[in-house]
């Protein structure tokens, strides 16, 4: 089923909701849209399986406010009630780990069963004066002139189409095929400049260290060894995570920080024998 529904400040999310069984809810990244998660969606057989699009970004509405990842978590928990989903499964890709530790943080984990994060840190950023041997240094994974310089490349209509082409290009692994990197893009530049621009700078400058020491659910990290966000940072989630499981799809296979569309077989496995546990 493709439909639609109102969040409370009057924007229009669009989301799919196909299969039966227990719920599985497909958060996906930054500049993304729920078409990424799809090739691992569809080989999830057996589950309710709802993959949705973040405000701004694919077939939503574009947002006049909002920019920032509380609203998106909000936006979340408005989409669980929505549905009337309880017991669920949060995968979440990239920022949309963010947005999945930001929902834990507003709402708690009553309704969530089992979390499944997807390559990122809960620490962006670069703390000042941080040793780079420090658990802060090995986690974190770009220099506030980084975030800086892609904040201001993606806010000016001059630099946005080069500055996000060349950003999302070394996500990949360089075999990728060009004409799919190319679709990839076109989609992120569906999203606002100033809108993509402020929820970067937003979601870059959380930290979310004390967020997961909370997390109780069973927990799946799954990493890509060839990714720019450090191994450390996903090492760091699966050790403070009770019982936590992590998992490493080799640069080879697939294995970049987009490794969902790279490597969709391997994700949908994992994700699959983790959904089944």
């Amino acid at each position: 089923m493709n439909a639609t529904f109102m969040t409370n400040d009057g924007v229009r999310l669009s989301y799919t909701d196909h299969g039966t069984g227990a719920p599985v809810v497909f958060v996906h990244s930054w500049q993304g849209n729920s078409l990424l998660w799809g090739p691992v969606a569809e080989q999830l057989a057996g589950y309710r399986r709802v993959l949705y699009d973040q405000r701004g970004h694919g077939a939503s509405d574009d947002p006049v406010a909002g920019w920032h990842l509380h609203r998106l978590a909000f936006d979340l928990h408005e989409l669980l009630d929505h549905l009337a989903l309880d017991d669920v499964t949060l995968i979440g890709h990239s920022m949309g780990c963010s947005v999945i530790w930001a929902y834990l943080e507003l709402f708690g984990p009553a309704r969530v069963h089992k979390l499944a994060l997807v390559d990122h840190t809960p620490l962006m950023i670069h703390e000042t004066g941080a040793d780079e041997d420090s658990s802060a240094g090995r986690i974190s994974a770009l220099s506030e002139e980084q975030i800086s310089g892609i904040v201001q490349g993606i806010a000016n209509p001059a630099t946005r189409e080069h500055m996000l082409a060349e950003f999302l290009s070394g996500l990949f692994h360089p075999d990728f095929p060009e004409d799919r990197k190319r679709e990839v893009i076109a989609g992120a530049l569906r999203v606002d400049g100033a809108f993509s621009s402020a929820l970067f700078n937003d979601f870059a400058h959380q930290d979310w260290r004390r967020q997961v020491l909370q997390i109780e659910q069973p927990t799946l990290v799954i990493a890509g060894g060839a990714s720019l966000v450090p191994l450390a940072a996903q090492q760091w989630v699966a050790a403070n995570v009770p019982d936590a499981r992590l998992e490493i799809v080799d640069g080879a296979d697939g294995g970049s920080h987009m490794l969902v569309i790279e490597a969709d077989k391997q994700v949908a496995e994992l994700l699959a024998t983790f959904l089944a546990d």
